[in-house]
């Protein structure tokens, strides 16, 4: 794995491709992010807040982007991550067609788990 910034590469690489994929999560990925939602509006309530300020706390949390990539990077459970398991084939997909990949993502820990399910 290497890890750079994407300013540094960006002079390197070919025209972008982006492609929406909508992936449903698991009806168990699906209880374990409406339980830290739950969490984190209690949380953001007891602080006493405007709503305005309520709301955007609550959507730039990084446990509830991370709790929808993959469980595994916000608790010790090892549950399969549906996000992951789309990605991995998709890039099962573009490397059959002989086509080169470079995924980009914020959380280091998920640039590990891709790359361990990848060299799988």
């Amino acid at each position: 794995m290497i890890r750079r910034l994407k300013k540094d590469v960006l002079t390197e690489l070919p025209p972008k491709i982006q492609e929406k994929r909508y992936v449903e999560l698991s009806d168990k990925e699906k209880e374990i992010y409406h339980m830290i939602s739950n969490n984190l509006v209690k949380q953001l309530k007891a602080e006493g807040l405007p709503y305005k300020q309520l709301k955007k706390k609550y959507v730039k949390d990084v446990r509830l982007r991370q709790a929808a990539n993959a469980v595994q990077l916000i608790s010790e459970v090892n549950y399969p991550s549906s996000k992951l398991a789309e990605l991995k084939l998709l890039v099962k997909e573009l490397i059959a067609n002989d086509e080169k990949v470079l995924v980009f993502t914020q959380f280091r820990e998920m640039a590990e788990l891709i790359a361990s399910e990848l060299s799988e």
